[in-house]
């Protein structure tokens, strides 16, 4: 009854940390961004040279305060990857019959693993104490059975189905576990069922066994090896894959997989004395020596030279099977070591659950190295039961092994969530890799793609704003877009990533957004299948014509000329970013929401009001507070209503904050979409307008979803 009560206290603690450090900002962070007093001028040597690249931490991640500039160097990726890990509580949305799909999903390598691994001891004296046999559950005392059982059979000098029993089977007797030679030999002809041959039938348990085992194995690999390509993006840990490298594992019982079987049977208690070599051995395969011995009745099995039957551990059947076992733990413990190096390298962001996964795995490869290095360079490899299996420290060993899976596992379970495709993912939806991931997904499954999933040339705006960069970063990313244009009135710096693809993306300056000329539509433009005009300013930042003139008169105009980019039969899908508070009546006392209701209803008045502008398909997209990902380009005011605001209203009311990479999300597959009216809650004017919970539920916001129904 342990185990049930350790897994719902962990799983409500996570969920109670998950609440409170689903806040993106603290109270370090509001005095981060605080003006810093004058202080005395200090030369630094350049390679202690603060550097203003420095990744800012995605949006809703708990991490570290920054340290003080002159103490960061960029030699210092240790300090720099650190800010890059934090744990996000995401699975509200996750129903109760897909929490049963994927518990099955997380468990089967596993129970695959271990009991399919560990066999039913004999007992030899009394009842064996559960405390007693939790140490054959552990990876490391399966791993060392298969190596124990393959050098056994390599140096074996005869073998037989009584030898290939005896090797399978663990004795209790009382106080210790035996799996040495000395008691197979002992015991071998105490068995009441013994094999049919001296290795397993091509039709048995054991071989059916290893192929679900191998089956596993080599699914993990695959799959891993598909993510390990370029452009392609895995879905951090969902609990579904969190034993996926314990499946891999798995594939260590093949060498052994000719001599595992369950197919024998010991008689309980004692033998009364030692069994004689004669009474089970066939002399023609003794040394002489041994022979007379034997016929004699002078040489019994419980004596210590075994030469007779086995070569030396030193011998060149046995340095063998040494290098290969522990040259293979030594190649995935390099493996561990460089997907752990490749994922918290510098500007690569990482859930804790992908930190928990690497950290438990890393853990039990050199753990599994140390012990297993230990007793066969000291010469203790003659037993199937690691010799150390019963020490204090083993013991430590195991449980810590089994509480860092039990915590593990269930940081992956609060982190799991669902993208709209059906992956399972523990990435935020805010680092706006949804659509990249959905993209390897289906070409890992073959899912052929809708006809809506087409390559499309897209226009943006406001690319370096709040909405802007995280929309920015979404079209980067997004395997739909071929073609980027840019509309900016100065050049500017591309993001760069793994998932990024900046050369597909052009910065067109262009100063009157009232006016386009003939050869910018017909040229850098041409083609173009969608627009978001995420180009926006604070009222309080202009006048009051100014503030109309961005608003209201750049999008119209921007919408008449766009039009004309569609081709015959085809639409032009013009996505508008407004905000909560605008109303189309324009009767609200606020003069921003007035100008922007009156933007939205003159917008979805075009195609209607002119025939030449039929082809366009009008989005007004509302989003509340943005929350900001990352905090760049923002005014200090901003800043400290990121820092206090922000986490009161994502409590209160969740349905008036929108995160920048759920909105980038769903901005994209707007500009990206057939241009259909919307339809569910959040939505108004006919399926064209979209409010911020319309907009959470759309981007498969867990919070928003729930706040939209």
């Amino acid at each position: 009854m342990r185990s049930p009560v350790v897994v719902a206290v962990a799983a409500v603690g996570g969920v109670l940390v998950g609440r409170v450090v689903a806040s993106p900002f603290s109270v370090s962070d509001l005095l981060s961004y605080l003006p810093k007093p004058s202080l005395p001028t200090l030369q630094v040597p350049p390679q202690l040279a603060y550097s203003p690249n420095l990744p800012s931490p995605p949006s809703g991640m708990l991490y570290s305060s920054p340290p003080p500039p002159t103490l960061v160097s960029p030699a210092s990726p240790l300090l720099r990857r650190s800010l890059d890990v934090g744990f996000k509580y995401q699975s509200q949305s996750i129903r109760f019959s897909e929490w049963l799909s994927l518990l099955t999903l997380c468990l089967a390598p596993l129970i695959a693993h271990l009991f399919v691994g560990v066999v039913e001891p004999t007992s030899l004296s009394g009842r064996i104490p559960w405390y007693q046999r939790i140490c054959h559950y552990n990876p490391t005392s399966i791993a060392w059975r298969y190596f124990a059982i393959t050098d056994r059979r390599c140096r074996a000098k005869g073998w037989t189905q009584r030898d290939l029993a005896a090797t399978n089977a663990v004795f209790w007797d009382g106080s210790h576990w035996d799996g040495s030679q000395k008691i197979m030999i002992k015991k071998r002809d105490s068995a009441t069922k013994v094999p049919d041959s001296h290795r397993v039938s091509l039709i048995s348990k054991s071989v059916f066994q290893t192929l679900i085992v191998s089956l596993q194995g080599v699914q993990a690999i695959y799959v891993v090896a598909f993510y390990s390509r370029a452009h392609r993006v895995a879905p951090g840990h969902p609990i579904s894959v969190v034993f996926y490298p314990l499946a891999v594992l798995g594939l260590l019982r093949l060498p052994a997989a000719l001599w595992l079987t369950d197919e024998y049977g010991y008689r309980e208690g004692e033998d009364p004395e030692p069994q004689k070599v004669s009474d089970g051995v066939e002399l023609d395969q003794l040394p002489l020596h041994v022979q007379v011995l034997a016929m004699t009745g002078s040489f019994r099995a419980d004596d210590d030279d075994l030469s007779w039957k086995f070569h030396s551990q030193g011998s060149r059947r046995g340095i063998a099977v040494r290098v290969a076992f522990l040259g293979t733990w030594l190649v995935l413990f390099v493996m561990a070591v460089l997907f752990t190096a490749q994922d918290f390298r510098s500007g690569v962001k990482n859930s804790l659950s992908t930190f928990a996964s690497q950290v438990f795995y890393l853990f039990l490869i050199a753990c599994t190295i140390s012990f297993m290095s230990v007793y066969i360079l000291r010469g203790r490899g003659n037993t199937t039961v690691i010799p150390c299996i019963e020490t204090p420290i083993y013991k430590a060993y195991t449980y810590f092994l089994i509480l860092l899976a039990v915590g593990f596992t269930v940081i992956c379970g609060l982190e799991t969530r669902r993208t709209t495709c059906g992956l399972y993912t523990t990435n935020p939806i805010d680092w706006g890799l949804d659509d990249v991931m959905c993209a390897s997904y289906t070409t890992l499954y073959s899912y052929a793609p809708s006809d809506n999933k087409r390559t499309m040339h897209i226009i943006l705006t406001g690319a370096t704003g709040t909405v802007g960069s995280p929309v920015l970063t979404s079209l980067l990313a997004s395997p739909l877009i071929s073609q980027l244009s840019i509309l900016s009135r100065r050049q500017f710096d591309l993001p760069t990533g793994d998932n990024l693809d900046p050369k597909k993306a052009k910065i067109i300056v262009h100063d009157d957004y009232v006016s386009y000329p003939e050869e910018l539509l017909k040229g850098a433009l041409s083609g173009a299948q969608g627009c978001i005009w995420a180009q926006g300013i604070s009222q309080n930042e202009v006048n009051k014509e100014d503030y109309i003139r961005i608003t209201y008169d750049f999008p119209m105009a921007a919408a008449r000329a766009f039009a004309t980019l569609s081709k015959p039969g085809g639409h032009f899908n013009f996505v508008y970013v407004s905000g909560e508070g605008a109303d189309t009546t324009e009767k609200t006392f606020t003069f921003f929401g007035r100008i922007k209701g009156r933007a939205e209803r003159d917008l979805l008045s075009l195609p209607t009001s002119d025939p030449s502008l039929s082809s366009l398909r009008i989005f007004n997209v509302r989003p509340g507070y943005v929350e900001p990902s990352p905090l760049r380009g923002r005014s200090f005011p901003y800043k400290v209503a990121d820092c206090t605001l922000l986490p009161v209203m994502r409590r209160l009311s969740p349905g008036r904050v929108t995160p920048g990479g759920v909105l980038a999300k769903v901005l994209t597959d707007l500009a990206t979409g057939d241009g259909e009216p919307l339809t569910g809650s959040g939505v108004e004017a006919e399926g064209r307008t979209l409010r911020s919970p319309g907009i959470r539920r759309l981007g498969d916001d867990p919070e928003g979803s729930e706040e939209a129904r």
